[in-house]
This record gives structure tokens, C-alpha cells and sequence, in this order.
């Protein structure tokens, strides 16, 4: 089952972040690399697990590996912008191809990052996919016909 953190900040309210990847490696390296500009409130193996932690923490963003068992980001995506629509979702894979990164921004990611990204720039998109997701939940939740505003996926690095 998915790992849920009881680490919190005492210096103030970080950006809560959820990864989801299958290999632990990969996950302790991206939260050493995160500590100090985000409070990791929950990992994941794999889709599933992903969506749960996120559905049971609701963190700002969640980082989901392209490839993880269980459905992979294209399902855990999917799910997860149903499920927790305020959560921000970020792909961080070293595998991908054009039609995967289609799919997974059309199912609500809100940008792709390969793995291995140094820390400056995974930092700097991680919090620009934060504010590209609340700029574009704003807009949808502000649309005055009265009916559901299509938002166009996001490139976090255009905000």
C-alpha cells in the first residue's frame, strides 16, 4: 500500500507533494532533492497506490512515473483529476513517446519532466505546474455560461 508521511515543516506552509514511482530509488532521490521547497506528505509504487494517497492527502502536486504497474500515469491521471481536482499532476518519466505525452496531457497532467531534471529546474516546474493548475481551475470555476469550461492542457513553464 502506498506510503503515507507524518513529515511536516516547521518552516511555514510548503507546496504538499505525493510521487508515485516504481522504483524507490527514483522516489528517494526526488524527495532529497525536494525537502527543503516541499513537505512529501505521500509515495506510491503504482497507479493505484497513487490514487489513493493522493485521494487520502490531497497534496498540491503529484509527480506519477510514466510506466508504473497497476495502469501506469495514464490511469492514475485520469482518476486523480476526477477524484482530487485540486491536485496538480506532473509526469516525470525517462521513457515516453509524442502520443503518450498527448494522452497524459489531455487527461489532465499539467507537464512532462524527464527524469534525472537537475533540482533548480524541477523545483522552479513543479511550483509553476502549482499555479498553472490554479489559474486554470480558476478559470473554469469563473466561466459565466453556465456550462463545464473545456481547460486546455497547461505547459507549467509558459507561467
Amino acid at each position: 500500500m502506498g506510503k503515507v508521511r507524518k513529515r511536516h515543516n516547521p518552516r511555514g506552509k510548503l507546496p504538499r507533494l505525493v510521487i508515485a514511482d516504481d522504483d524507490p530509488v527514483i522516489r528517494s532521490v526526488v524527495i532529497e532533492q525536494l525537502r527543503h521547497e516541499f513537505d512529501c506528505v505521500g509515495e506510491a509504487a503504482d497507479a493505484a497506490e497513487a490514487i489513493t494517497v493522493v485521494a487520502e492527502q490531497n497534496p498540491d502536486v503529484a509527480i506519477l512515473d510514466v510506466n508504473m504497474p497497476a495502469g501506469g500515469a495514464g490511469h492514475a491521471t485520469r482518476q486523480i483529476c476526477e477524484q482530487s481536482p485540486g491536485t496538480a499532476i506532473v509526469i516525470l518519466s525517462i521513457d515516453e513517446t509524442w502520443a503518450d505525452l498527448i494522452e497524459l496531457l489531455n487527461a489532465g497532467a499539467m507537464t512532462y519532466l524527464r527524469k534525472g531534471v537537475d533540482e533548480p529546474t524541477l523545483v522552479h516546474d513543479l511550483k509553476a505546474a502549482i499555479e498553472a493548475h490554479r489559474r486554470c481551475a480558476h478559470r473554469a470555476s469563473t466561466a459565466t455560461n453556465g456550462h463545464s469550461a473545456a481547460v486546455p492542457a497547461a505547459f507549467a513553464g509558459d507561467v
